[in-house]
């Protein structure tokens, strides 16, 4: 008896420990978690103060910004900043940053997003920070409707800029580049909507019925049959380096039939070397919502001439082979939340390039009006040029008649991604008429 007594004691305090146990545990979790989440606000507000004192600009390009950035992004028109939540008051002093401030500043924000990503992944959540995710893990924003007027209008301001040139007998291309994503295939979710690629057809129906010289890199990938998934990132709203190149081939096949010829084996990509970094690049849709959401990181390449190359860059003065003059390689495979790798590698500004491997007296003067798809043009289009100038597809208005005077050129190409300029008319002021 005295046994069993002694038995049902033992098992009673074994039931108190186990029942115990677990409480202990999660108040010591608790407590740790909280601790660990009063030190972050602690060390985040105490960045805050020390910015709002001092008076320093907090950079919020990859949080408040990032709306403007997409639109614009690395591609901005000189002089213009981005800046939310801390307008200045007075001598140094600013306003108590936002709540998105907060973010950009705030310790292990990635790690949090990440957190964030994979879980709404693992949920099946289509839309994160204003990212939708397609079913091939593309990754895009979505885009509202322009009015037709302001579309009809912007249009027009092109075909005005065409005739201007053809008035100065003056060739003019229209470069126009593939849709990164349509609203109407398989891999769209359903029940989410956009209009970037009706914006597009609209505005282009303008421009053909003015007859304004179009190339449409969309039907060329598709005659060529190149997919998407081979010519663009997923994690972010450029194309890769193959896409690049290939444009770059289809505006020196225009400059041929405008009696301009290039050499051919310039943009044979048999004579490039692929230069690659793989599972490096977070896109600027990932950095808004994480790898894991995403679905990971994207491969990164360039592609190098294997012949010898010189050229000049007459704005920077930089002198050197193709690598020296329009690479940055090492700012390529930086796995960064905060680094704009595919602007960061090609040498992004104004600039003034001068092919040294050319007569200067028989050479082709390009004047090539670009947005941020440019980039990874520029350098294949400089290989087979004699000079390039460059000029920004979001101030239209620099390209004056001064200009155009003083740089001579035998032909001028515009290339302008419809979705990221529609519905912004200051994009569409024209310089010339």
């Amino acid at each position: 008896m005295q046994d069993k007594e002694q038995m049902q004691d033992k098992v009673q305090t074994q039931d108190k420990e186990q029942k115990s146990k677990p409480a202990f545990e999660n108040a010591a979790f608790a407590a740790l978690f909280l601790t660990v989440l009063a030190v972050c606000f602690l060390w985040g507000g105490a960045r805050l103060l020390a910015f709002a004192v001092s008076g320093r600009q907090v950079n919020n390009a990859g949080a408040a910004g990032s709306e403007v950035a997409l639109g614009a992004g690395d591609t901005l028109p000189v002089g213009e900043t981005l800046s939310a939540g801390n307008a200045p008051l007075s001598a140094g002093l600013r306003f108590l940053p936002s709540e998105t401030t907060f973010t950009s500043v705030f310790p292990l924000k990635f790690a949090f997003l990440e957190a964030n990503g994979a879980i709404s992944r693992f949920l099946g959540q289509r839309e994160m920070n204003d990212v939708l995710r397609l079913s091939n893990d593309f990754i895009t924003l979505r885009f509202a409707q322009v009015p037709e007027e302001t579309l009809t209008a912007e249009a027009e301001a092109v075909v005005s800029f065409a005739d201007a040139l053809s008035a100065r007998d003056i060739p003019f291309l229209y470069v126009l580049p593939p849709e990164r994503v349509l609203t109407e295939s398989e891999a769209y979710p359903r029940g989410y909507e956009s209009f970037e690629n009706e914006n597009t057809v609209r505005y282009l129906s303008v421009l053909s019925a003015n007859d304004v010289s179009l190339l449409s890199l969309e039907e060329e990938f598709a005659d060529d049959g190149l997919s998407r998934e081979e010519i663009f990132y997923r994690t972010d709203h450029h194309w890769n380096i193959d896409g690049a190149f290939y444009c770059a081939g289809k505006i020196l096949d225009w400059l041929d039939e405008e009696d301009f010829p290039t050499d051919s084996a310039l943009r044979d990509p048999v004579n490039y070397e692929r230069l690659l970094w793989e599972d490096s690049f977070i896109g600027s849709y990932a950095q808004r919502t994480g790898v894991s959401f995403a679905g990971g990181r994207d491969d990164f390449s360039v592609l190098v001439p294997k012949f010898p190359t010189a050229f000049s860059d007459l704005v920077t003065g930089v002198r050197g082979d193709f690598t020296d003059v329009f690479l940055h390689l090492e700012e390529a495979g930086i796995r960064d939340y905060e680094v704009t790798t595919y602007a960061k590698v090609f040498a992004e500004g104004v600039h003034l390039y001068d092919n040294d491997n050319l007569d200067k007296d028989e050479g082709i003067s390009l004047l090539f009006i670009h947005d941020s798809y440019g980039y990874p043009v520029i350098p294949y289009l400089a290989v087979s040029l004699n000079t390039v100038h460059l000029a920004s597809a979001y101030d239209l208005e620099a390209v004056t008649d001064r200009v155009l005077s003083e740089i001579r050129p035998d032909a001028v190409v515009m290339m302008k991604y419809p979705p990221f300029h529609l519905g912004h008319d200051e994009y569409f002021q024209v310089g010339i008429e």
